[in-house]
């Protein structure tokens, strides 16, 4: 079990599979999250949503599949968010939209597609976007 005051959990670059801990959700007091380059190979769970606190959000580099949990765009804290070469599929869900917190959305490398994400230019400090070798059409 770990700790309720844990702010940080860094646990990329290991040999992990199966896939991600949805137990994570229970810390509330989660900043930052990094299970970067490893074998997860599942859906991303909506549980890392419950983080109330999450500000950064680093899953690249794995096997996950399926579409992005809606519920990242509605974070109220959600700053960094990156799901770079991975497997995953779908569009940008539209709740990005109200994101008031996120600057920095890395999504390259996936099969995410739809007609002209253009929603995501409304993100209003959003400095940085990576979206290269997916399915757009704009």
């Amino acid at each position: 079990m770990l700790s309720n005051y844990l702010e940080n959990l860094y646990m990329f670059e290991n040999y992990f599979s199966s896939s991600l801990p949805s137990f994570i959700g229970r810390y509330s007091n989660v900043i930052g999250l990094s299970f970067e380059n490893n074998y997860f190979a599942s859906s991303i769970p909506s549980e890392l949503c419950a983080c109330d606190a999450l500000k950064y959000l680093k899953l690249s580099g794995n096997l996950l599949s399926s579409s992005i949990p809606s519920c990242f765009g509605t974070s109220k804290n959600l700053e960094y968010l990156n799901l770079a070469d991975n497997l995953l599929t779908g569009s940008i869900p539209t709740s990005f939209l109200i994101s008031s917190t996120l600057e920095i959305l890395i999504l390259n490398n996936n099969g995410l597609e739809g007609e002209n994400p253009s929603f995501i230019c409304s993100l209003q400090i959003l400095t940085e976007l990576y979206m290269s070798n997916n399915h757009f059409k704009f």
